[in-house]
């Protein structure tokens, strides 16, 4: 089943801004006979409900109550057994004052050059010429490639403090350049924030362009606001960062920095950043690998293949959750392997593989926890 919400602006007069509310579901629905009572007070569309479900009745009637405090109405459609459309109207004051300030301030804001190297990684002739004439608007340098590997090209030649990539491109797409660029040239390179350019998106594309090393995206054709906020965010630290190398010489941070093997930037933008929680996914993660590994030994020495693949498929996304880079791709050919039982000849050495990583791993989280506490 579902819950999908609905949100938009039917029109603005004066000060005023109607908008529109939907919450359509998929779930039991209501008998038409009862349609008309259910904003009533403990009231239910049937009586066992309750019992079933849960709830005292009085939900829908204080949501009728508050809409018409606020001088807006709700109706309900309902097909019992398919499910149900709450729709509400409401004319909400328009703040005027403060709508004023917020413009000025980004007029304002949209005409302060931004000066950064960009690399607009991006196929089609008109976007190209239409995102390079305004980006060159905020003072900014911009070297086009019209696919991938002309994208992975440039890079290796020249340093750059943000990256445009389209998404679906010929030759290479957006997703295998950025793999290339954030784990194959350099660990300065791998610093250059990449911005995806997609005219639509789903969560799974979403998810996707994250997962190639993404750091966010932004959809096609640009409004100017949108595209500076993502250019402000991501692009002036990272031209403050290469400044700094430049100053301070490339050759010192490449040796003082030591590799990590895991990448917490997802799990601290999902709790964000709140501590204990991280504290808690930390220590639950070094117990589930502890227990994955004592499993391992003990089902390979009996070559139950059932088990292990279903251990490795169980172990995976939390793998991907907490950036171990290094043992994703090992972990996913081993869930094959199990899965199919066939070119078993490397598992052990591949397994053997995981736990070398794994001891780098529980290190750097036992360090991270270790922060956290004393925080």
């Amino acid at each position: 089943g579902s819950v999908n919400v609905t949100l938009k602006q039917l029109i603005e007069t004066g000060d005023t801004s109607e908008i529109y509310f939907e919450v359509r579901d998929t779930g039991i629905g209501i008998v038409s006979n009862k349609i008309n009572t259910v904003f009533g007070a403990f009231s239910q569309a049937k009586s066992d409900t309750s019992r079933i479900y849960g709830g005292t009745g009085l939900g829908l009637t204080i949501v009728k109550k508050l809409v018409g405090l606020l001088n807006g109405n709700i109706k309900v459609e309902s097909k019992f057994g398919e499910g149900s459309i709450f729709k509400i109207t409401l004319p909400l004051k328009l703040d005027l004052e403060n709508v004023y300030l917020e413009e000025k301030e980004k007029t304002i804001l949209l005409e302060e050059p931004l000066e950064l190297s960009i690399l607009l990684v991006e196929d089609n002739k008109t976007n190209q010429l239409l995102a390079k004439t305004r980006l060159e608007r905020w003072n900014c340098k911009v070297d086009i490639a019209n696919n991938g590997i002309e994208g992975v090209k440039k890079v290796q030649q020249k340093m750059y403090d943000l990256i445009l990539m389209d998404i679906q491109m010929p030759v290479m797409d957006g997703y295998e350049a950025t793999k290339i660029i954030k784990n194959d040239i350099s660990k300065k390179v791998a610093r250059i924030p990449v911005i995806a350019m997609t005219a639509y998106a789903t969560n799974t594309d979403i998810k996707l362009a994250k997962s190639s090393g993404m750091d966010d995206y932004i959809f096609k054709p640009f409004k100017p606001k949108e595209l500076y906020a993502i250019l402000e965010k991501y692009g002036k630290p990272s031209k403050e960062r290469n400044l700094k190398y430049a100053n301070n010489g490339d050759h010192i941070e490449e040796i003082i920095e030591v590799k990590k093997h895991i990448d917490l930037k997802f799990l601290v933008e999902e709790t964000q950043g709140e501590s204990s929680i991280l504290i808690l996914l930390i220590e639950s993660f070094l117990k589930d690998l502890e227990e994955f590994f004592e499993l391992v030994d003990k089902e390979f020495q009996h070559k139950n293949w059932k088990a292990l693949y279903e251990a490795t498929h169980k172990i995976k996304p939390s793998i991907t959750m907490f950036g171990i880079s290094e043992m994703g791709p090992i972990i996913h050919l081993l869930t094959n392997k199990f899965r199919v039982e066939k070119e078993l000849d490397d598992v052990e050495s591949l397994l053997n593989t995981c736990k070398e990583i794994f001891k780098h791993v529980k290190e750097e989280l036992l360090i991270e926890l270790k922060s956290l506490k004393n925080e």
